[in-house]
């Protein structure tokens, strides 16, 4: 063996290494942080969470403000703007009363809807649509990124005790009914329901959450928000294990249908949490709106919705909303109508959120909503 050659190897290969490589990957990786991605092609801000300890749920820090941006092209692109109630809205929440009907919105992204320009929101086009019909009122927003229909629940409490709405709306999506579940969800953060038995259910309270400062220092990098937003690297990792090592996992609306298998834990913790918005609305002389999602990759491709697995989950909500007697949207038929007329897709191609037009069709639906059943008189 020629230890002289290999030697000689070595030290070549450590050379390159330290005199080539690693300075052009340290000069490449500052042109992209300090120059590219922050003049030349901007990448997403998104604004940061915390736990609010005194009411026990995941809000947004107060007095944020940025623009968030997916794909290459920021095919997605919204301003948001949060207050100091730690909430993204156009308007600072005050605890005092005045004239206006006060109209709370509570939900996850669908509501925190950084996606597009806070002004572009449903809450905020549900505001401006009943101002034009000559109704005062005000809309505030409680929406936070991965809430599911039991943290509804925590917020609900938080909403009513702090700021006496007159009206709540709810705005429910697929996934929120697995996720309230702990069997079925790892989000120790927020508030979930434990089954006793199929129509008994315990809390189980949410763990303090310790925002991470390494990761948030990671987080102030340019590079890594450009693959973490941006392309969303992590959602495309999952997108091809679906492909090549989960083949046979079918998902509809961003839910794994296989997770529908539990309807009766899904029909028993549905049941309680309705039954607890109920009774907080009841005890609390606020009128209480439920909305949900549709199936909407079926509308596009004109196939009838009530045939998609998700739907599922609009009938339990309808029958549970019904035999309790809390008024129910299912925006299903408001999509339907709209993409027959329009022929334009709710959503953005590379994100499953509510565009612009999603948004102003969830917005004019609610406030005919309002109106026709007179809840502003």
């Amino acid at each position: 063996m020629d230890w002289t050659r290999i030697s000689k190897s070595i030290k070549h290969f450590l050379f390159n290494l330290l005199v080539l490589t690693l300075p052009s990957l340290i000069l490449c990786f500052l042109l992209l942080e300090l120059v590219i991605f922050r003049f030349m092609l901007p990448v997403s801000e998104r604004p940061y969470r915390y736990f609010d300890r005194e009411w026990s749920l995941m809000k947004l820090e107060s007095h944020q403000s940025g623009t968030y941006r997916k794909g290459l092209r920021s095919e997605v692109k919204g301003k948001y703007r949060t207050n100091a109630a730690g909430w993204n809205s156009v308007h600072e929440y005050l605890e005092t009363r005045g004239e206006a009907t006060r109209i709370a919105v509570i939900g996850d992204s669908y509501v925190e809807a950084v996606q597009v320009d806070v002004d572009q929101a449903f809450p905020a086009i549900l505001e401006a649509n009943l101002t034009a019909r000559g109704y005062p009122v005000e809309v505030y927003s409680f929406g936070v990124s991965g809430a599911a229909l039991s943290e509804y629940l925590q917020i609900m409490r938080y909403v009513y005790q702090k700021f006496r709405p007159d009206i709540a709306i709810v705005n429910l999506f697929y996934n929120d009914f697995t996720e309230s579940l702990a069997s079925t969800s790892s989000s120790r953060y927020r508030l979930r329901f434990k089954p006793l038995s199929p129509e008994h259910f315990v809390s189980v309270p949410p763990e303090p959450y310790t925002p991470s400062k390494i990761r948030r220092l990671f987080g102030e990098s340019a590079v890594v928000r450009f693959l973490y937003y941006q392309i969303a690297l992590s959602e495309r990792l999952a997108a091809l294990k679906r492909i090549f090592i989960n083949p046979g996992v079918d998902v509809e609306q961003n839910v794994e249908l296989s997770a529908l298998q539990i309807e009766v834990l899904i029909r028993g913790v549905t049941r309680h949490i309705f039954k607890e918005f109920k009774r907080l609305s009841d005890q609390a002389g606020v009128k209480l709106l439920l909305s949900i999602d549709a199936p909407r990759q079926y509308i596009y491709q004109n196939k009838n919705p009530g045939e998609a697995r998700v739907y599922r989950l609009n009938q339990i909500s309808l029958n549970v909303t019904h035999a309790l007697g809390i008024e129910m949207i299912d925006l299903t038929d408001a999509f339907q109508k709209d993409y027959k007329h329009h022929r334009e897709r709710f959503e953005f191609q590379i994100d499953g959120h509510w565009n612009q037009r999603g948004h102003q069709v969830v917005g004019q639906t609610l406030s005919k909503f309002l109106v026709e059943h007179q809840w502003l008189d």
